[in-house]
């Protein structure tokens, strides 16, 4: 019978995770049961007592789920980080973004500015707080349940609407064959990195196949397909 092993992932990193995932299940024989949501949902849905083997996710949800006492600290792997980027629509003309005041000018004069519910929504937040762009005549601001919406509403709307987002999640966009284009990167004093980590969970079903997938990340081949993937 073939054994299944149980995972929640963050989706930011969903190629990268995937590659890995195939890797493990060719080496191992094992079945890997996955579902990809947003970091700070992993941490909720762990929290809430859902049942899972392993974790992937930001540092920041995996520290709250460590300090309550979820995970076995002590195979926690680092898997890699992914900077922000500001995502578009392919045809439309790119804007200058090198520099805080060009980025804040572009932003200002765009249609709507977009972000979702995952860890690279919440910085996202922060820089729309900091830049003012809830003004009355700044752009309409959408918070998307997930980066697919963002992708969507990127592609949907009859304005220019921006999305800032993880640059592996808008690298797999590009990848699927979406209507978006990577525009530029955060500019310096905007960016942010997300750190992502794996881990075994406490009351998961089978500790030793846990660990030994989660222990997989750090493994050379697992860095390739993760490189690739735009995971460094």
């Amino acid at each position: 019978m073939t054994v299944t092993l149980r995972l929640l992932s963050a989706g930011s990193i969903r190629r990268g995770v995937s590659a890995v995932i195939a890797l493990f299940e060719q080496a191992s024989g094992a079945r890997v049961e996955v579902v990809f949501t947003s970091a700070p949902k992993v941490r909720q849905r762990l929290l809430a007592g859902e049942q899972r083997d392993v974790a992937i996710a930001s540092t920041a949800a995996l520290d709250a789920l460590a300090a309550a006492g979820c995970l076995d600290v002590s195979t926690r792997t680092r898997v890699g980080s992914t900077p922000m980027a500001v995502a578009m629509c392919t045809g439309l003309p790119v804007p200058d973004l090198s520099t805080v005041e060009a980025f804040t000018a572009a932003m200002h004069g765009a249609h709507g500015v977009a972000c979702n519910e995952g860890s690279s929504g919440l910085h996202a937040l922060q820089v729309i707080e900091q830049l003012g762009l809830r003004d009355r005549a700044g752009p309409e601001i959408f918070v998307c349940a997930s980066g697919a919406e963002v992708f969507e509403r990127i592609a949907t709307s009859a304005g220019t609407v921006y999305g800032l987002v993880n640059a592996t999640n808008m690298a797999d966009q590009v990848a699927a064959g979406a209507p978006v284009r990577l525009a530029a990167p955060l500019p310096e004093g905007l960016q942010h990195v997300t750190t992502y980590e794996a881990a075994v969970v406490t009351a998961c079903g089978d500790a030793a196949l846990a660990a030994r997938f989660v222990a997989m990340f750090s493994g050379a081949p697992a860095r390739r397909v993760l490189s690739d993937a735009g995971v460094e």
